[in-house]
């Protein structure tokens, strides 16, 4: 285990409204406000989602896309200076989930995210065993 100590500097509330893209406007928050480390989580109602899921031993991901009302029960996310890697958990209406690596999703209703910035800039290294860009620490 790695680890290295982030020096917290805000925390921000954020809403993300209907029609917006999730990943696109995070991504945008955190280029507009120098973010370059840091954690997030959140909730909301989506109407469009790509999940994603990693094989290790192929190195490739297989995607899914849902569409239709979804609760967004749960998004989660470490911020790096390279990017901002998302999970999601959704539930549709008859209560069935789907998680997985977060590609895009569209608000339908809101969501609401709480983020909390580091001080330092965070890299990713590529690790050529897992095929996965691992935080630099």
């Amino acid at each position: 285990m790695r680890h290295l100590t982030i020096t917290p500097a805000t925390q921000y509330l954020i809403r993300i409204d209907r029609g917006e893209e999730v990943v696109e406007q995070l991504t945008a928050f955190c280029r507009d406000n120098n973010i370059h480390s840091g954690s997030l989580h959140g909730i909301g109602a989506s109407d469009k989602i790509e999940l994603a899921h990693y094989s290790v031993k192929t190195k490739e991901y297989s995607r899914k896309t849902y569409t239709g009302e979804h609760e967004i029960t749960n998004v989660t996310g470490v911020i790096t200076d390279d990017k901002i890697h998302l999970h999601a958990t959704i539930a549709n209406s008859s209560f069935e989930t789907a998680a997985g690596h977060l590609v895009a999703m569209q608000i339908s209703g809101a969501c609401e995210i709480r983020l909390f910035a580091g001080k330092e800039a965070i890299k990713r290294t590529y690790n050529d065993e897992t095929g996965l860009e691992l935080l630099d620490v």
